[in-house]
């Protein structure tokens, strides 16, 4: 049985190449892509920032495709995952823009 390190880089492997196909099959644009294979990254590779992803599971507990959406899904289309203070300020931005869309429903 492989060991942990083993399947987690086949687990990679596997889906920043799915990610990769959607892309060139026309079914997820370049950005979205590239937005995709960052999260997938900063999650396995750089083992970093869990507190985004606890941000993006509580998106999509409240997600309603609203004008707020719209806004955080465009924050994460321009947030450097290189920058660590710009993650931090797109981070504040989305958690504000969640509990607004909170407060909504």
């Amino acid at each position: 049985m492989p060991d942990h390190e083993q399947l987690l880089k086949k687990i990679y492997g596997e889906t920043a190449s799915r990610i990769a196909d959607c892309c060139f099959r026309g079914e997820l644009d370049e950005e979205h892509m590239r937005l995709l294979l960052n999260l997938l990254d900063l999650s396995v590779v750089k083992k970093q920032h869990p507190e985004l992803f606890l941000l993006l599971q509580e998106w999509m507990d409240y997600f309603t495709d609203s004008e707020n959406d719209r806004i955080i899904e465009a924050t994460l289309l321009a947030m450097d995952f290189n920058d660590q203070e710009t993650m931090q300020e797109h981070m504040k931005i989305i958690a504000e823009l969640i509990n607004e869309e909170k407060a909504l429903q």
